[in-house]
């Protein structure tokens, strides 16, 4: 009798200990806010939840090589829209008006001038740099000033910049700035506009002729810098697109990994009502654990030890 009684005095005490540590487990997931506290709790969850957490980490990779992409871009979409403001807006003008015959030497002069200050000004914008200040055309040559000042000569890199901004996905994310002002077959816009400024500076008795050669070529300079900016234009403003869009695909993504993460850990709305239901639970084992306990102490069985 007394190790029938005994045996049930420890099983109570046994029945008590397990449901305190369901209340502590309870408890303890509840404060952490997720069902699954170790790899031992649900082995299969956990491998799970451990797979959706290298899957966002890959998203997020991309996510942040997409962001130096189209900043990148964006730096350089800029400073294409303010050559092509310049080329299209004030250097054709300036252009056609060098041709015209009846300018005295004054008018050319100021013409002149005017041309020099288009010249640095584009100058200025193949010059562009990055808030880290790297030069946007230089390509990885980014320490190195793609065009110089006074020549006009190129000193860039002779490779764009390419970034991987997803699974198999290569962008080019800049240009040479030898693409745009530099043609083999119609030379440097740069230096040819040094041309037309002396041409136009010149007084002597062929001064005209002279001009007239170094404008056909000028013109031929500015109708290859014009195409190649629209061509380069074209494939910033598509690639940029196509960020946005892989941007917008990502974020999809990654919330349902989030989801499947959460599921897994038990962290979603649905695992949470069942935790605070299982502690519910485990709370009332715990109190008819000891409510037995106590009874036990009253039953003639166990005042017989």
């Amino acid at each position: 009798m007394r190790c029938s009684t005994l045996a049930m005095y420890q099983q109570n005490v046994n029945n008590i200990s397990n449901a305190m540590a369901g209340v502590n487990h309870s408890h303890h997931q509840l404060t952490e806010g997720k069902k699954l506290l170790t790899p031992s709790d649900n082995p299969a969850n956990a491998s799970q939840a451990l797979s959706c957490m290298h899957t966002l980490t890959g998203i997020k990779q991309y996510d942040i090589a997409r962001e130096y992409a189209s900043n990148t871009l964006g730096y350089e979409d800029s400073a294409l829209n303010g050559m092509s403001g310049l080329l299209t807006n004030n250097l054709i003008e300036k252009i056609v008006a060098a041709g015209n015959g009846t300018y005295s030497t004054e008018k050319k002069t100021i013409l002149a001038n005017e041309l020099q200050n288009i010249r640095d000004s584009l100058i200025n914008l193949a010059n562009s740099k990055n808030s880290h200040g790297r030069y946007i055309f230089s390509g990885y040559k980014t320490l190195s000033q793609p065009f110089s000042s006074v020549e006009g000569s190129y000193h860039g890199g002779n490779q764009a910049i390419t970034q991987w901004i997803d699974d198999g996905l290569e962008m080019q994310i800049s240009h040479l700035g030898s693409e745009i002002f530099i043609s083999e077959k119609h030379g440097n816009l740069f230096e040819r506009l040094s041309d037309t400024v002396a041409a136009l500076k010149d007084d002597a008795e062929d001064a005209r002729e002279t001009l007239s050669l170094v404008l056909q070529q000028m013109n031929q300079s500015i109708n290859y810098s014009m195409d190649s900016l629209g061509k380069v234009q074209t494939s910033v403003g598509t690639n940029l697109q196509m960020l946005e869009r892989l941007g917008f695909n990502s974020d999809q993504n990654a919330i349902l990994v989030i989801k499947n993460y959460q599921e897994n850990i038990g962290s979603d709305d649905k695992s949470k009502i069942q935790l605070h239901s299982e502690l519910f639970i485990t709370e009332q084992a715990l109190q008819s654990s000891m409510l037995l306990f106590k009874s036990m102490k009253d039953i003639s069985l166990f005042n017989m030890i």
